[in-house]
């Protein structure tokens, strides 16, 4: 499925899509959905969106989950 990032700044195929601790982040958002796209052998680790709580993070990746299980082609990370 084509994802088009949190931030507006990333659009591709992702093949894996996951929720993640953001242990990099000093700032509110702990919590990122990552994706992994079809560059390369192994493809690149992208962040698509940074939220404030695991919960958010989760429920964000069940709207990817519905769109593409309503065959939807693309889909934009709120």
């Amino acid at each position: 499925m084509f994802i088009l990032s949190q931030d507006k700044k990333k659009f591709a195929e992702y093949k894996f899509v996951e929720v993640s601790k953001n242990y990099g982040s000093k700032k509110e958002n702990k919590y990122c959905l990552v994706g992994t796209d079809y560059r390369g052998i192994s493809g690149r680790v992208i962040i698509l969106g940074s939220y404030s709580g695991e919960e958010a993070a989760i429920a964000e990746l069940e709207n990817i989950y519905t769109a593409m299980k309503n065959g939807e082609a693309a889909y934009a990370v709120n």
